[in-house]
């Protein structure tokens, strides 16, 4: 049996051999040619003659000190049987060396096949060997693909709960964001509705403190009227009187009566009496197209501002009919932009403005000045 750690030399076809096996294969090789070139030598027989004779000195003595005795010649018949025992002799040992080279080679033989057995066997062992490497590094190799397989299955569950769970956050904030937008809405819907309600109370209250104020102006004209009325009523009594006493004194002293269907004197120029229209008639007749005004603006006041803190001041110029002589001129802004915005498209709303019936067109103010305040309005 040969030495597993005996170097290895590799064939043609990628199989180890060890060098002992190589050696021992090429020891029987040797001894099957001798065998050959031996079995192969002359097989007859051969005459071999040999002489027996023993030493003997000068006096004819032998050796032992008894005298020669001079042995007879060998016949011719002896001589033959000698040959042919001599043959039979060389042939029995010739045989026998043939049996003990057979035997040496059937050794040589079995040594050879069980060293090929041996080789064969090692080779079998080697080649099991091999494939139980090759089927365990295939079991672990596919126990690798397994595991592999098994981690990226694991990575893209994990991948995929953690996707599912960032959408799933990303969808609650965005419910959530929007119910705080509608939230946030319906609180500014709430704040203008109430914003609104405010000013439509605070329209009805200025509409409300209007009429108030259109019936003081009608209650105050109407008083004006009838003071005007008894005014009136003296001045002509007291023409009158005047009259009756010029007649008496015209006719005391002769003089000719003069009559006059006038009372009292005018003066000035029309120019000049509807200037003098000022006063309560012109502050109700500012404060009736102030009304008119009022309900076209549309403004949303802020929190926290206070009366007079924002103040516009325009100039309306007028026709005699009421009608808008051009585009109302801001004097003073209010400081917030949108509500001189929303004054002048109410003032444009508001074309012509309302005149008092009583009033003559002659004595109507061709300018008026108009103070706004987003508190009051």
């Amino acid at each position: 049996m040969t030495d597993p750690r005996q170097p290895r030399v590799s064939n043609q076809k990628g199989y180890d051999l060890p060098l002992g096996f190589i050696a021992a294969l090429a020891v029987h090789a040797l001894l099957f040619v001798g065998f050959t070139f031996v079995f192969q030598w002359k097989t007859e027989p051969e005459t071999f003659y040999a002489e027996l004779w023993a030493p003997e000195d000068a006096s004819g003595q032998s050796i032992d000190g008894t005298l020669n005795e001079k042995e007879p010649e060998p016949s011719p018949e002896e001589i033959e049987k000698a040959k042919q025992a001599e043959e039979e002799r060389l042939a029995q040992e010739r045989e026998a060396e043939q049996a003990r080279l057979a035997e040496e080679a059937r050794l040589a033989e079995e040594a050879r096949q069980k060293e090929l057995a041996e080789e064969a066997r090692l080779a079998e062992e080697q080649r099991l060997a091999e494939e139980a490497r090759l089927a365990e590094e295939k079991r672990l190799a596919e126990e690798a693909r397994l595991a592999e397989e098994a981690r990226l299955a694991e990575e893209a569950r994990k991948a995929e709960e953690a996707r599912q769970a960032e959408e799933a956050k990303r969808a609650e904030e965005a419910r959530i964001a929007e119910e705080q937008r509608k939230a946030e809405e319906a609180r500014i819907a709430e704040e203008q509705r109430k914003a609104e309600e405010a000013r439509l109370a605070e329209e009805k209250r200025k509409a409300e403190e209007a009429r108030i104020a259109e019936e003081k102006r009608k209650a105050e004209e109407a008083r004006q009227k009838k003071l005007t009325e008894e005014r009136r009523a003296r001045a002509e009594q007291k023409r009158i009187a005047e009259q009756m006493r010029r007649d008496e004194l015209a006719r005391i002293t002769g003089a000719p009566q003069t009559r006059s269907n006038r009372a009292g004197k005018t003066t000035g120029s029309p120019e000049t009496q509807r200037r003098n229209v000022t006063g309560t008639a012109s502050a109700h007749f500012a404060a009736s197209v102030i009304s008119c005004i009022r309900p076209h603006i549309i403004f949303t006041v802020p929190l926290g501002i206070t009366r007079g803190q924002y103040q516009a001041v325009y100039t309306l110029r007028l026709l005699p009919n009421g009608d808008h002589a051009g585009a109302p001129e801001r004097l003073k802004s209010s400081g917030l932009p949108a509500y001189d915005q929303a004054v002048e498209r109410a003032i444009v709303k508001c074309d012509p403005v309302p005149r008092p019936a009583d009033m003559n067109p002659q004595n109507m103010p061709r300018e008026l000045r108009l103070i706004f305040d987003p508190v009051d309005d």
